[in-house]
């Protein structure tokens, strides 16, 4: 079983979107191929939630600054 596919570099340059980053909705079909778990992290507290499969993200000690 493959677990992960090498990207191109196109898709690079896409997913690293000027230091952005992409959210899940933004990505390509071919950038989801293969895909495992994609978490878009922007929730305020809490779990974070998988946007693709089923892995969630266990808050066990939330960061309240950075």
């Amino acid at each position: 079983q493959i677990l992960g596919q090498k990207l191109t570099a196109a898709e690079r340059t896409s997913l690293y979107n000027n230091g952005n980053g992409l959210t899940y909705g933004a990505l390509s079909a071919g950038l989801k191929t293969s895909l495992v778990s994609y978490w878009n992290l922007n929730e305020a507290s809490g779990n974070a939630i998988d946007a693709h499969g089923s892995n969630d993200l266990t808050d066990t000690n939330t960061v309240t600054a950075a």
